[in-house]
């Protein structure tokens, strides 16, 4: 075996791990969240409009993609109706 003499730290924190536990089964079934420890956090406040802007761009989201699956669907059904009439 080899031995490793290079043993300096240079003392950098890659990822703090300080609020890292063990995870449990119950912990896993129930969304048990860690909590950090910083409290300090900010809690973002939105405007009237801003919070109006938000919601009307995600369902705009949500419309263009029902719309998208509703083109693909109608375009298989075509298919398979354009099929069944030129097999018969």
């Amino acid at each position: 075996m080899r031995n490793n003499e290079n043993k300096e730290d240079d003392n950098r924190v890659i990822a703090d791990m300080s609020m890292i536990e063990k995870p449990t089964f119950t912990g896993m079934l129930f969304g048990r969240r860690f909590d950090t420890k910083d409290t300090k956090q900010k809690k973002q406040e939105f405007s009237k409009e801003d919070r109006k802007a938000y919601i009307l761009g995600a369902m705009g989201a949500s419309l263009l993609l029902v719309l998208v699956y509703a083109l693909v669907f109608a375009a298989a059904i075509g298919f398979i109706i354009l099929m069944f009439k030129l097999n018969s």
